[in-house]
């Protein structure tokens, strides 16, 4: 909140289309959490995703707030996961680089997904801030990015990533000579050395994945990989035309597509799409706002590319296939429930957007709206926050007071259930 009544003080492109549907999208998003029907689970989704959007209607209308010195942070964030992303590899049992993505307080949970979906939108980064002064280091840095990115096994990133290496291609084709045609070859090679070198040192104390078998489903995910992805799809297309205006709710999926589940087990928290779980959890009319949007942003970037400066060019166009991988890799998968990606996608969103202003004003008719909303949302979460921090620093009856206690309610199940008293 202090953030936004520092930056809405700064001179902004009015940008009435976009930031209109966002809001509505946000708007939306609240009002299916009000008529949920698992509203004791979707509290903290709606919180991520109108933090995530407010994030962008602060930044995207600015020219200059520093996003070279913001790309620098999230560029050293990555390779900070990425070191974790090796040591857990080597050490813990699970097949899959997770990073950073797994729960702290149940080490059992991880996500390589998760992790594969970070990495899709930080490389583009690392390589932006590398290419200018390229060396050995940038070498290997940009090997180790690619083999995590390999060794997280996610077969829905490895298709996203080569969608990605062909977007590099048109672009940068007429900047490949000789010399940095070596560069790619040696970074593709350095790349497959690390990954299966990181495979040779895990092999010493725990069981690796045989790549074979994983790209051409041959170790019994055939089901639950394809299979039921399509019945996923199939199932949100029915819940959305049984409740098209709001949804179901927030993280609602998995109870209700329960009533059509047509596979034992076959159950997940997402369809597995980004915009089916909008449209199923948010109602088709959020889905709808969240398009205009998308439409507007692109049909400005489109106008004006060839107006701004070539160096803002290399930065935009790089960008774009950051996130484009990202919304490639979340058409078969959903990982934007991490904070994590959620807020780096919208933040990589306003850098990209804002390098396209032209006309900065004084003033904006929004910002009173938005800052409404920022408000609110800021007195909501550091209630909840300082409920969480009182529960589990000091007394877990705390949880009670929350706005929608399922854990307190989970919690005292479970403690009956370990003594015995069933009534």
């Amino acid at each position: 909140f202090a953030l936004a009544l520092g930056e809405f003080k700064k001179k902004r492109e009015r940008n009435f289309g976009e930031e209109i549907a966002l809001l509505i999208f946000m708007v939306l998003v609240g009002l299916s959490f009000v008529f949920s029907e698992t509203k004791n689970v979707g509290l903290s989704e709606v919180i991520a995703y109108i933090s995530a959007v407010a994030l962008y209607l602060i930044f995207a209308s600015q020219k200059s707030f520093g996003q070279e010195k913001i790309l620098k942070v999230i560029g050293v964030g990555a390779l900070l996961a990425i070191f974790c992303g090796y040591m857990f590899y080597f050490f813990r049992q699970e097949p899959r680089m997770f990073g950073p993505f797994y729960n702290l307080l149940y080490h059992s949970n991880v996500w390589p997904n998760a992790f594969a979906l970070f990495l899709l939108m930080a490389w583009p980064v690392l390589f932006f801030l590398l290419k200018k002064k390229w060396s050995a280091l940038a070498t290997a840095i940009m090997a180790m990015t690619f083999a995590a990115l390999l060794l997280t096994y996610s077969r829905g990133a490895w298709i996203a990533f080569g969608g990605q290496i062909l977007l590099f291609l048109p672009y940068f084709w007429k900047k490949f000579s000789a010399g940095n045609s070596g560069k790619v070859v040696l970074v593709a090679v350095l790349s497959v050395a690390v990954f299966f070198a990181a495979n040779y040192i895990r092999a010493m104390n725990e069981p690796v994945l045989d790549l074979g078998e994983r790209v051409n489903f041959d170790n019994g995910e055939n089901l639950t990989s394809k299979t039921e992805r399509f019945e996923f799809w199939r199932g949100a297309v029915e819940l959305i035309k049984e409740k098209p205006l709001l949804g179901h709710g927030p993280f609602s999926f998995r109870w209700a597509y329960q009533g059509i589940q047509k596979t034992f087990l076959g159950i997940s928290d997402h369809p597995h799409n980004v915009f089916l779980k909008i449209a199923v959890e948010n109602g088709a009319l959020a889905l709808l706002a969240l398009f205009v949007f998308t439409t507007l942003l692109i049909k400005k970037i489109v106008q004006r590319f060839r107006l701004i400066p070539k160096g803002k060019q290399a930065m935009a166009y790089i960008l774009s296939v950051s996130v484009l991988g990202a919304v490639a890799h979340s058409m078969i998968d959903y990982n934007f429930n991490f904070l994590a990606n959620l807020i780096l996608f919208f933040g990589l969103l306003a850098i990209l957007r804002s390098l396209f202003v032209e006309k900065e004003s004084e003033g904006n008719p929004m910002k009173e709206v938005i800052l409404g909303i920022v408000g609110v949302l800021a007195i909501l979460a550091i209630y909840e926050g300082g409920v969480l921090v009182a529960a589990y620093g000091f007394e877990k009856d705390f949880l009670a007071y929350s706005l929608y206690p399922r854990q307190y309610y989970v919690e005292q199940a479970d403690a009956a259930i370990g003594e015995h008293e069933y009534q």
